[in-house]
């Protein structure tokens, strides 16, 4: 009994770790898409639920992916947005509109 109890305390305590960095993510895509909508307003933008991000020591940086209207056609508007480390400040934006993000291996790219 004592071994699955320092078991089950042991994998409660990985399943908050990987929990928070999680919501850590979830902020910070959700704080780059309300930064985004309000770039792209008026557009009529739609976000794919696919989102790529990088963790480094200082910030994150997310590749995400939309579409938008332009010329009454659905057109492809990609955003590399910068966050600090918890998510809650964009530190920097840049929109392309062409092509998408994709992991090609374990690198991202436009396709």
């Amino acid at each position: 009994m004592k071994k699955w109890f320092v078991f089950a305390f042991l994998a409660a305590g990985f399943a908050a770790q990987a929990q928070a960095s999680s919501l850590i993510d979830n902020r910070g895509y959700s704080t780059c898409e309300a930064v985004l909508s309000d770039e792209l307003r008026g557009e009529g933008a739609t976000f794919s639920r696919t989102y790529y991000v990088e963790r480094g020591d200082e910030s994150r940086t997310y590749y995400i992916n939309a579409h938008v209207w332009a010329n009454k056609e659905r057109a492809p508007v990609r955003a590399t947005c910068v966050t600090s480390v918890n998510g809650r400040d964009v530190l920097s934006l840049e929109t392309a509109r062409d092509g998408a993000y994709t992991k090609d291996g374990g690198a991202i790219a436009v396709r």
